[in-house]
């Protein structure tokens, strides 16, 4: 079964609030990015406690050292930017995927689909978790091309709800909500 909207729709406003979707917390990220700059700060001290160290001991530890601070940095700007910018946003421009760096008009769009999907995850932290998950997709249809974006959640989405947050934008664009789950066999990380 699937909910159909489009054909004579009004388009919104453009004063109404956009439909924003936000990936779960990314609580692992951050604690990643703090141990990596504590590791490379502990790695720092101990390279300012030396007395008269080897030239190599000293340039790989100061090396070593740099790369644990940028990357804690770096995963720590990603976990902000994750808070701050939403990685779906519907409004009356059009379809935002703000991660995969897409941007699509309402009028370019001829047909969007929401589905679910059903990927084996592979959960590092918790080993026993890992298995089968669904998540909610957007399929958008424009011109020659069909893209495919994954909603990372833990839990999928209520269905209707994105449905609804999503037809009140597209306009004339025919916005689909899929019942059925389409399996993959493909192995995914847990985001």
């Amino acid at each position: 079964m699937d909910r159909t909207t489009g054909a004579g729709a009004m388009a919104v406003p453009v004063d109404h609030e956009p439909y924003e979707i936000r990936g779960d917390t990314r609580g692992s990220a951050a604690f990643g990015g703090v141990v990596a700059i504590a590791l490379g700060l502990v790695v720092l001290n101990m390279i300012l406690s030396w007395d008269d160290p080897p030239v190599a001991a000293l340039v790989f530890f100061w090396a070593f050292c740099l790369l644990c601070v940028a990357g804690g940095l770096l995963g720590l700007a990603a976990v902000l930017r994750g808070t701050l910018v939403p990685d779906f946003r519907m409004d009356a421009a059009g379809f935002h995927a703000t991660g995969a760096r897409f941007h699509a008009p309402w009028p370019e769009i001829q047909l969007l689909e929401i589905g679910t999907v059903e990927v084996h995850q592979l959960d590092f932290e918790r080993l026993r978790d890992s298995g089968y998950r669904q998540r909610r997709v957007f399929w958008v249809t424009r011109g020659d091309l069909r893209y495919e974006f994954q909603i990372v959640h833990e839990r999928p989405l209520p269905l209707d709800e994105i449905h609804r947050g999503v037809a009140r934008f597209a306009g004339e664009v025919p916005v689909r909500a899929l019942e059925s789950v389409e399996r993959r066999p493909q192995w995914s990380r847990r985001a």
